[in-house]
């Protein structure tokens, strides 16, 4: 029984995972303009905090359903990184491990769609997928959840 739990928990990280290539770099359209790449790449950089959280608050009352997405979707796609990292990991359930390790995922993340021009580098996406990480560890340390992940042999 032990195995094949591990197994599922793997392959519904790896699902996850795969999810969330397809929503950073997949779905949507390139951002390479007629403008050289450097230009390009220097209008889809945003390394001032909370900015583009301003932007989409400012415009809720004309584009709910963009801020929406933008700021809730940026929480809740990495809620289960809270859940599966201490989960897979035991390493991971030090809180500090825990926040380095997403940080320097997210970064990446965002780093690579800076320079493949599919998507944005933006610091405020590093906050709200940070918040949705921590949330999600949260939840996994929320003794009720825990204690249910332990029955159904999820944590080693």
């Amino acid at each position: 029984m032990r195995k094949t739990t591990r197994v599922i928990e793997w392959s519904l990280f790896g699902l996850y995972c795969l999810v969330m290539f397809w929503l950073l770099f997949l779905h949507r359209p390139s951002r390479l303009t007629y403008l050289p790449y450097w230009d390009t790449v220097r209008a889809n950089l945003n390394l001032v905090p909370f900015r583009t959280m301003r932007l989409f608050w400012k415009a809720y009352g004309r584009m709910p359903r963009a801020a929406a997405i933008n700021l809730a979707g940026n929480v809740a796609a990495f809620i289960p990184a809270g859940l599966f990292l201490p989960g897979l990991w035991k390493r991971q359930r030090n809180f500090g491990i825990f926040v380095l390790t997403v940080v320097g995922a997210v970064s990446l993340i965002e780093l690579a769609q800076l320079f493949t021009c599919l998507g944005s580098c933006d610091v405020d996406d590093l906050i709200l997928n940070l918040a949705g990480a921590a949330l999600g560890f949260g939840l996994f340390a929320f003794p009720p959840v825990k204690r249910g992940l332990d029955k159904l042999g999820w944590l080693r």
